[in-house]
């Protein structure tokens, strides 16, 4: 059986995934570390290395990006794909200098700043109030610095354009997105979907940036029809 990679995105690591890790425990998936992250291509060359044979992508907004550079890398490999909460556009106007006002934000004031400023804007607003909930959230960041967050950052303003790849992409594919996520808009992700040919669309409701642990039980349903198809 090919090995299961879940890959997380901007300042994350094993905590996004940790409701699929026990749904998805027959499959004994593997946590990708992408904290060293200095460029797409480069954490994508890394993952491959170190984790031969055949393969399972899912990757989470940022893991998104890296794992259609995965595909790219190395089609031959990838038996299945996983879209989750991701965007394929390159660099966007005016993104650059939004970006360069996080790093700024964290630098001074720490990752805290981060987890109270940015955090909950991509959280449904119905669980804001969840205290345990939001620490939850939190949590799944707190374990990065402003390093990793600068690198990741400047590694995002330099990725490829996904869409020149998701066309080729032959493989099960399942593209996820949340109605309510304003970073990776629903509009977006079926866009994606169109063009990935035979890809599964799933569209989570109430439900925001963090699917994975936002509606764990919807997510990992779409994961395991995903794995078994």
């Amino acid at each position: 059986m090919a090995k299961l990679v879940l890959i997380p995105g901007l300042v994350s690591d094993h905590h996004i995934w940790r409701h699929a890790v026990k749904a998805l425990a027959a499959y004994h998936p593997i946590i990708a570390d992408v904290s060293q992250t200095t460029s797409i291509a480069d954490i994508a060359t890394q993952i491959l290395g170190e984790n031969d044979g055949q393969l399972y992508i899912a990757g989470h907004s940022m893991g998104g990006i890296i794992a259609v550079e995965i595909y790219r890398q190395a089609p031959e490999r990838i038996e299945k794909l996983a879209l989750l909460n991701s965007s394929m556009m390159p660099q966007m106007d005016g993104e650059a200098e939004y970006r360069q006002s996080m790093i700024d934000m964290v630098n001074e004031g720490g990752i805290e700043a981060l987890a109270k400023n940015w955090l909950p804007r991509l959280v449904h607003q119905s669980r804001h109030d969840d205290a345990d909930f939001m620490a939850e959230i939190a949590s799944s960041i707190m374990a990065a610095n402003a390093k990793i967050h600068e690198k990741q950052n400047n590694a995002l303003l330099g990725r490829p354009d996904g869409y020149l790849t998701i066309e080729k992409i032959t493989c099960p594919t399942l593209v996820l997105a949340a109605r309510q996520d304003k970073l990776c808009r629903v509009t977006e992700n079926e866009d994606i979907a169109s063009k990935i040919n035979g890809s599964q669309l799933v569209i989570v409701e109430d439900c925001a940036h963090f699917a994975p642990l936002e509606r764990p039980d919807t997510v990992n349903q779409a994961l395991k029809n995903w794995l078994n198809t």
